[in-house]
């Protein structure tokens, strides 16, 4: 079960700026028009340890375009789990979506939906590490504190193909769709069972309700007040459920909820010592009716924010993510 959202640890102090944006344009968003000047910055200038990774990737980069070919508006079933026990004691849909793609290197038949991690990362048990270590430290158990693998792919699904993405390698058995991939295909929905690529103007019609939200370094963050408090949650579709980081009204909470079963051993390590409750909590979204959400209440995982799982966005016929204007698009049951 994934209550955590998964980031990727940056290397240490980057003490070159010129390359630290172009580190990030290129490996974090997949922008090779920048290789060749990244390339002429690698070789002008002393390069510290931080940088040894990125230069020595940028030449297996180099003349490389990224195209992309997006299947708009047809539907792909997902395969929906839940690897918690959150609705025993809810009664709210827990499951995320699992999608299945094919790169010239072969096919991974399962990786998680996952819009909290700004890239993308497959097992090495489907891709190979062929351009070498990359820049990003990995915090996956397998991978015992190495950088994680990086491989330059060709991607084929039925909701769309690019042409040269890199993508992140771990040890670990995990895969998982970030936001460097989505971002190149467009903007997307889910529905209770599926997945769509959709058009840059959505039609909005009664039943729907379109919320504002903040992007911030490939996550997005919508506005909410819960429990009488003011949060910016993180929107984690790779999260089985919502959190909070106080510790609310334990009048709507369930005593007996067992956190460690829902937990790996390496979130658990990571949270052990918080006071955390599963609470049922009036939630008030602009434009939406309040309800009642299940979060985990004093669980600290984004300092004072807080994240919308799967529950909530379960919750609903259909949520379009807007990710070119910055928009969630909620449709009523």
């Amino acid at each position: 079960m994934k209550v955590l959202s998964i980031f990727i640890l940056l290397p240490t102090v980057l003490h070159a700026k010129d390359l630290s944006s172009i580190y990030e344009n290129i490996f974090k968003f997949n922008n090779l028009d920048l290789v060749s000047v990244g390339i002429t910055e690698c070789e002008s200038q002393h390069v510290s340890k931080d940088y040894f990774a990125f230069c020595n990737a940028l030449p297996y980069l180099e003349n490389k375009e990224v195209l992309k070919f997006s299947n708009r508006g047809n539907s792909v079933s997902t395969e929906k789990i839940e690897t918690g026990d959150f609705s025993s004691y809810t009664d709210q849909d827990h499951t995320r979506h699992y999608l299945r793609f094919q790169t010239s290197q072969g096919e991974v038949p399962s990786a998680l939906l996952n819009l909290a991690s700004s890239v993308t990362v497959i097992s090495k048990d489907y891709i190979p590490s062929d351009l070498g270590p990359s820049p990003f430290l990995s915090f996956f158990e397998k991978d015992k504190g190495a950088p994680l693998g990086m491989a330059l792919v060709n991607v084929e699904s039925s909701f769309g193909k690019i042409k040269n993405k890199i993508i992140y390698t771990t040890r670990s058995e995990k895969n998982f769709i970030g936001f460097d991939f989505l971002n190149i295909l467009g903007n997307f929905s889910i529905t209770r069972n599926s997945f769509s690529l959709e058009g840059d103007d959505v039609n909005c019609s009664e039943s729907c309700v379109k919320v504002p939200l903040n992007y911030e370094a490939g996550q997005f963050y919508l506005k909410a007040e819960v429990d009488g408090y003011e949060y910016s949650l993180l929107l984690d579709t790779s999260s089985e459920i919502s959190s909070v980081p106080n510790k609310l009204n334990d009048a709507f909470c369930i005593n007996d909820f067992n956190l460690k079963d829902n937990l790996s051993s390496y979130e658990w390590k990571a949270i052990k010592d918080q006071s955390i409750s599963l609470c049922q909590l009036e939630t008030k979204i602009r434009g939406l009716p309040v309800f009642k959400n299940y979060y985990l209440a004093g669980l600290n995982v984004e300092g004072e924010r807080g994240v919308l799982g799967m529950n909530f966005f379960n919750s609903f016929d259909k949520v379009v993510f807007d990710i070119k204007e910055d928009y969630l698009y909620v449709f009523h049951k």
